[in-house]
């Protein structure tokens, strides 16, 4: 399975910039877990993946420092497309980071 990142109009990627920022541990994890997904798609182990809403979904990755939310949509291919990210809080998703990951997918 190819794994995407989803880029606005102007060019920017949100989730590759979100990657940037964490501490080297976490995105050495995270790269890993993606690389696992493009060998075995779903298979793959180190994640978990739940469906959010219609067509969104997430994908919860457990790092050194804490769980990660990335949500993606899957597209013809299959190709797997990281719309946005986050450091898992709680439970239950934040209504706004939801709102964004719905109107990125929409976009797409």
């Amino acid at each position: 399975m190819k794994v995407r990142f989803w880029t606005s109009a102007a060019g920017r990627s949100p989730v590759e910039a979100w990657l940037q920022e964490l501490p080297l541990t976490d995105r050495a994890k995270i790269a890993a877990v993606l690389a696992e997904i493009e060998e075995l798609g779903f298979q793959a182990i180190g994640c978990d993946f739940r469906q959010v809403k219609g067509k969104l979904w997430e994908l919860k990755i457990r790092a050194p420092s804490g769980a990660f939310r990335i949500f993606y949509v899957i597209v013809t291919g299959p190709e797997m497309i990281l719309l946005h990210a986050l450091r898992k809080g709680a439970r239950k998703i934040p209504k706004k980071d939801l709102q964004l990951a719905i109107k990125r997918m929409e976009e797409i």
